[in-house]
């Protein structure tokens, strides 16, 4: 849902995906035979205000949609309808930490990291350390600030 200020009131855009949320939220306290008292008891609010997110008659806060998914064990993303696969998020980690291992235990990518050999970069790092020495020796309370 899109809104914006025209005037003294508000008017809303609502886009055909914008509803799936609702369905999901419905469908799934059905198919896990919760009544809306006791998912409404589980996010800290009243039934007659979770019925309200059923019916879209009032917007879900975020913190109520992780809640859901925790419930539930499915990922945000399935409860918005942006996928349709109701993994867990238990299931998305393990599934990004073995990617990951496998990524980092492949040799074509090692990482090296390039350091200076050149004699003449280490003689400029030392000679403005010793200026920046009698700086500090010349003006004491100057580095005390």
């Amino acid at each position: 849902m899109l809104s914006f200020f025209s005037g003294d009131c508000m008017n809303y855009t609502y886009f055909d995906d914008d509803k799936k949320y609702i369905q999901r939220i419905r469908g799934l306290r059905e198919d896990h035979d919760y009544s809306q008292k006791y998912v409404a008891d589980y996010l800290c609010t009243s039934q007659t205000m979770y019925a309200r997110y059923e019916r879209d008659a009032s917007a879900m806060p975020i913190r109520h949609l992780i809640y859901l998914a925790k419930l539930y064990n499915v990922s945000t993303d399935y409860i918005l309808g942006l996928t349709d696969m109701p993994s867990s998020y238990n299931e998305l980690a393990s599934a990004e930490t073995a990617v990951s291992q496998k990524s980092c235990s492949d040799s074509r990518y090692s990482i090296r990291w390039k350091t200076s050999d050149n004699p003449s970069h280490k003689a400029s790092d030392k000679s403005s350390n010793k200026s920046l020495d009698k700086k500090l020796t010349k003006n004491p309370d100057k580095t005390s600030r």
